[in-house]
């Protein structure tokens, strides 16, 4: 999960310099169908951290609110790449699935 979520990274960051223009989400496999696939790796590998040390209560409260913040984070970069991605069918963080907070709680942890 974290080699993915490298490659996630650094296919972004090539893809978008710091010049402003439209968004596109681009790639392939989970990229194709994830606005923001760096926030689902990181989730996967902290779940994958709990499920290995055996899920102590600081470790499952950690990856919780890390998991509703970047989820926040997404649905607001999603929301914002929409128009870039006019004809093409993606979700904010997990693949054909789209599950929201509610909205109060995007917008009180959003950047």
């Amino acid at each position: 999960a974290t080699l993915a979520s490298l490659a996630s990274t650094k296919r972004r960051t090539l893809a978008n310099p710091a010049a402003p223009r439209p968004r596109v989400t681009s790639g392939r496999y989970l990229f194709s169908t994830v606005t923001c696939p760096h926030y689902l790796f990181e989730i996967t590998s902290w779940v994958g951290f709990n499920v290995v040390t055996g899920g102590s209560i600081a470790g499952l409260t950690f990856c919780a609110l890390g998991a509703i913040i970047m989820s926040c984070y997404a649905i607001q970069k999603h929301d914002s790449h929409r128009a870039g991605d006019a004809g093409r069918r993606t979700t904010p963080l997990f693949p054909f699935v789209d599950i929201r907070p509610p909205s109060a709680v995007v917008k009180a942890l959003g950047r």
